[in-house]
This record gives C-alpha cells, structure tokens and sequence, in this order.
C-alpha cells in the first residue's frame, strides 16, 4: 500500500492535515485543507484541551499564560502546531 494514500485515509484528523499540506503541497485555502482542519478542531482531543480552559480564556493561572510550562496557554499553542 503507498504510504502517502494511508497517511490520507487516516482516521486522525491532523494525521490528513500533515498529509495534505507536507506530502501533497496543498496551499492553507485549498478546500481538503480546510475540512481536515475543521476536523481536528471537532476531535475530541482538542475538545478535551478546550473543555479545560477557564471561561476567561486561560488555563491555568490568569497572570501568566505561560506558567507553568506545557499546562499554560502558550505551551499548549506550542505543542499543537508540531
């Protein structure tokens, strides 16, 4: 089976995202782009991240969105775009 077509088919949605835009060189408006990353934002990992975070739109400590690291805002952001 080729490999790329696998990664394509995949039931994780960023798995598809990564495909599309690294292997296939889809541009960010191109329409399978935007439905996989629509489809992330809908896994339930990334709705599990965002149940977390308090209505004022922080996670952990409203002073400092970057304390402590990894569980802060920014280490979470951080995280997610690799």
């Amino acid at each position: 089976m080729d490999l790329t077509k696998w990664l394509l088919e995949s039931r994780d949605p960023s798995v598809r995202y990564w495909a599309l835009r690294d292997l296939e060189g889809k541009e960010l408006g191109d329409a399978e782009v935007s439905v996989a990353q629509d489809r992330i934002m809908e896994s339930s990992w990334v709705r599990t991240i965002f149940a977390a975070q308090k209505p004022g739109g922080w996670w952990v400590n409203e002073q400092d969105m970057y304390l402590p690291k990894y569980t802060a805002k920014i280490g979470r952001a951080s995280c997610r775009e690799r």
